[in-house]
């Protein structure tokens, strides 16, 4: 009889998440957003992909170890491999190695009209409830230019905006489309609004705040943008904010595929780049949103890493402390290197760290990453290195960036000792003594 180990919950340690049943292709340049219990991904991109696996339902993919999994034997060299992770050591011959295990699988669930050679566009919606371990695709047959374009969850409400189809930048978009998460409609519909919208683009980082959409930079293949524009969105009315020109010291240089962090007020805009340069995290540019103006302000390095090396196509997702913002970017790609390394910057001092515990087990970039709102990071999809070609990935990886409360360390407990109780019925659940908010959590 196998002995069970036990649960040990991993803050800041970078840990594979296995899925049972059919899941995504592989892809790039797809958005992601997140609620406290699921993720959605929007989109991507893979001009060589393959149908999704669909393996055993009963069972989580044997070929990518789950940390937390007890009846997965192959724990031991997964999470040796996941420790020993650096820059210098990425470790891609696993990626290596169950990349060509899950192309060998014959159990294939095709999805009908999502993607084609022509176009390798996905034009499709997927969901993973992180309970049950789960995938679903939500909706198919959405518009063909959804590679690099940008997304936003309010509420219920998943907001997509931009992007372009492929070859990129031969069709890009400057449409805003809405999908309701709740279930209640299932249409992926496109928003009319008025007044002037920002050029059709892709690469482009948007937030929101008060009321408005806001939408920074973005390239239609061949120019590059710093602009700023907002949507109000209450009237739908475009509304363009600030206009570079490119000869002005206090405007930023132009460019796609940065991050954004917002502390209510100011913009930071983390780096980016254009086809030939990646730009670098030392001075930061920020726009305040109340005063329409830029300004840059440099940033404090880590004593021992100095600063992020200059990068483009990576990830960020931003929590809140009792201290301030913390904004975690990872991955991304030089033009030359592609990185594995998460860095964490603090706001309203822009103190820079690395984390140096918390390296993925290969470099990425293109992938997409989101956050729950208790502060787990979730990254999904990219370009992934390995000895010899990049290939796109459909991998899922899951990230605490602090310490969360009690009741969400029990919730992970009690699904790794009892993970039958997500099929069992929601009132006896209640007699048990789970929380509701837990118990809505599995509700797929």
């Amino acid at each position: 009889m196998s002995r069970r180990r036990r649960f040990i919950f991993r803050p800041w340690s970078v840990q594979h998440v296995s899925a049972y049943g059919g899941r995504p292709r592989g892809r790039s340049g797809h958005r992601l957003v997140c609620a406290d219990g699921t993720l959605t991904s929007v989109g991507g991109y893979n001009p060589q992909s393959l149908p999704p696996l669909n393996p055993d339902p009963n069972n989580p993919d044997p070929n990518n170890p789950d940390p937390n999994n007890p009846n997965n034997p192959a724990n031991a060299n997964a999470n040796a491999n996941a420790n020993n992770a650096n820059p210098d050591n990425p470790n891609p011959d696993n990626a290596n190695a169950n990349a060509e295990a899950e192309l060998q699988n014959p159990q294939l669930n095709l999805q009908q009209n999502t993607w084609s050679v022509e176009s390798p566009i996905f034009r499709e919606l997927w969901q993973f409830c992180f309970a049950r371990r789960t995938w679903r695709p939500l909706t198919a047959d959405l518009p063909d230019h959804l590679a690099s374009s940008a997304a936003i969850r309010l509420d219920h409400i998943l907001m997509v905006f931009g992007g372009t189809g492929s070859p990129f930048g031969r069709r890009c978009s400057n449409n805003l489309y809405i999908f309701d998460l709740s279930g209640k409609n299932n249409g992926f519909n496109l928003v009319p609004t008025q007044g002037q919208p920002p050029l059709p683009q892709y690469g482009q980082a948007i937030i929101y705040s008060n009321g408005y959409l806001y939408v920074i930079g973005g390239t239609d293949g061949l120019l590059y943008s710093i602009d700023v524009h907002r949507l109000n969105l209450s009237t739908l009315t475009w509304e363009t904010v600030f206009t570079c020109t490119g000869n002005r010291a206090d405007e930023p240089d132009a460019r796609y595929r940065h991050e954004l962090a917002f502390d209510g007020v100011n913009l930071y805009i983390l780096a980016g780049g254009t086809a030939e340069v990646a730009y670098d995290f030392v001075d930061i540019p920020i726009f305040n949103i109340e005063t329409f103006t830029w300004t840059f302000r440099k940033s404090v390095q880590d004593g021992k890493a100095g600063f992020p090396i200059a990068r483009k196509c990576h990830s960020a997702v931003q929590i809140k402390k009792d201290n301030g913002i913390e904004v975690f970017i990872m991955g991304g790609f030089d033009n030359n290197k592609i990185f594995n390394d998460v860095w964490r910057l603090e706001i309203p001092s822009l103190q820079w760290t690395q984390m140096k515990k918390s390296f993925f087990p290969n470099p990425l970039y293109f992938h997409s990453s989101a956050v729950t709102p208790e502060g787990c990071m979730y990254t999904f999809g990219g370009i992934q290195a390995g000895r010899e070609n990049p290939t796109r990935s459909n991998k899922l990886y899951k990230l605490w960036l602090c310490i969360p409360k009690l009741s969400e360390i029990c919730w992970e407990s009690l699904l790794y000792y009892f993970p039958d109780l997500v099929h069992q019925d929601k009132s006896k659940l209640l007699k048990s003594g789970i929380p509701l908010r837990f118990i809505d959590r599995l509700e797929f």
